[in-house]
């Protein structure tokens, strides 16, 4: 073969695999393949599909079924032409073929003034025209997480024109070429705003929730294609068995030891919640292995005096035991702060908040920022609003938080702050909404 037909011949399998994605992920066609499948007969496109699907699988490209396909000969190829990746993957069940929007009535909730004074707030100070959510005090970065975070607020207060430019930005900006998670960060200004291309599994998993209650809200069925896309890829990618625990790689690179001894995860990144609205929409057991071992986990990673998870974690890949991980301050922090927000948010399965009720007192705003888990060392500065907003929205156990009790945005809020205020609003809506 020369190299003009070599060329040719690698140009033919990048085309194909570009289309196919389009049509697996049911979003708009672009300028790499110009295919505009909704305007072929139904019989074209079908033999459109079966064309590509067979000249991947000649190429050993991975792939999954696509939820708008009604050829169950085609379907039952997928499962087949996916190939096992990593270190034991536990892998999902392809996309159903049919798309039923959930109903999720708790989406609907009926938010309070205060919640929508501090969402305008929220939208007006971190939220770009152009759907770009700004991390303000740092550097005016972007992020997955910010992201995400601006989808569910959005979908949170019906306001569906800033929901649609932060999915937008997003899908435009931050997307990956190979699957449909996103680069975690971009940062405006660079040569290159998103140099590194590893996804946070936080902000993946933020993003593709936000794309189900879009869906559920609205009735969006292009919504509810994209979530199960993402869940589908968080599931193949980022799930795996270490030590007989199933876990939830904080992103596809950089969590595993070297010599696949260990793993590191963030415990902060299960929002359970959230992780079980992603299995509704896209079936798997494994979404099930996942919740319960990441609520045994949580349950489990409690150190030093006051017992609190730190916010790295290590799972030995022997026999699955936890400590503190030893390449990052063995502190609990602002990452693992946002662990009793999820446990407490997660009905289904209610836990104890007594050690993160003792840590913060009756005064959360004068607890430290971090208590390091291994000297019992504390930061000589109190902690955030959203930090005190999370504290008091745990305690509703003891029926003392109502929205009035949870602080509001203010100007010495950052970013982060603001939006752990208005994720702990959300939370205790959504709470009392299933308690009721």
């Amino acid at each position: 073969m020369n190299l003009q037909e070599m060329l040719a011949f690698l140009s033919r399998r990048i085309y194909a695999v570009y289309a196919l994605r389009e049509i697996v992920d049911g979003l708009a066609p672009s300028a790499k393949t110009g295919i505009q499948t909704p305007d072929l007969p139904r019989s074209s496109r079908r033999g459109l599909r079966r064309r590509l699907l067979l000249g991947a699988a000649a190429s050993g490209t991975a792939l999954a079924a696509w939820p708008h396909e009604t050829d169950a000969s085609i379907r039952q190829l997928a499962p087949r032409l996916r190939p096992a990746t990593g270190i034991a993957p536990l892998h999902a069940a392809p996309i159903e073929p049919t798309l039923a929007i959930p109903r999720m009535e708790h989406v609907r909730a009926t938010p309070s003034a205060l919640e929508l004074r501090d969402w305008v707030t929220f939208r007006d100070r971190y939220i770009k025209p152009d759907g770009r959510v700004v991390d303000v005090n740092n550097s005016g970065v972007s992020h997955t997480e910010s992201q995400g975070l601006g989808m569910l607020f959005a979908v949170a207060f019906d306001d569906r024109p800033t929901f649609e430019k932060i999915w937008s930005w997003t899908w435009h900006n931050l997307r990956r070429a190979a699957d449909s998670l996103h680069a975690w960060r971009y940062v405006p200004g660079s040569a290159n705003p998103v140099s590194d291309t590893n996804n946070a599994t936080d902000g993946d998993i933020y993003i593709a929730a936000a794309l189900v209650r879009a869906s559920s809200r609205w009735g969006s069925v292009d919504h509810l294609r994209a979530a199960r896309a993402i869940a589908r890829d968080i599931l193949a990618l980022l799930v795996k068995d270490v030590g007989g625990r199933t876990v939830l790689l904080p992103g596809a690179e950089g969590f595993v030891a070297w010599n696949k001894s260990y793993v590191v995860v963030n415990a902060s990144y299960y929002v359970f919640p959230l992780l079980a609205e992603l299995q509704a929409a896209h079936p798997s057991p494994v979404w099930t292995r996942l919740l319960e071992d990441g609520r045994k986990l949580v349950a489990e990673a409690k150190f030093g005096k006051w017992r609190l998870p730190p916010d790295w974690l290590q799972i030995s890949a022997r026999d699955g035991s936890l400590s503190v991980a030893t390449r990052s301050p063995p502190r609990f922090s602002f990452d693992a702060v946002r662990v009793p927000l999820f446990v407490a948010w997660d009905t289904a399965a209610p836990q104890s908040m007594a050690n993160f009720n003792e840590f913060w007192g009756e005064n959360p705003a004068a607890a430290p920022a971090w208590v390091d888990l291994e000297t019992g060392a504390r930061a000589t500065y109190p902690t955030c609003g959203g930090v005190i907003a999370i504290a008091k929205m745990v305690k509703r156990g003891k029926g003392k938080a109502d929205q009035a009790h949870l602080p509001t945005i203010s100007p010495r809020d950052d970013y982060y702050s603001a939006a752990l205020i208005l994720l702990s609003r959300l939370a205790l809506r959504e709470t009392n909404s299933r308690c009721a």
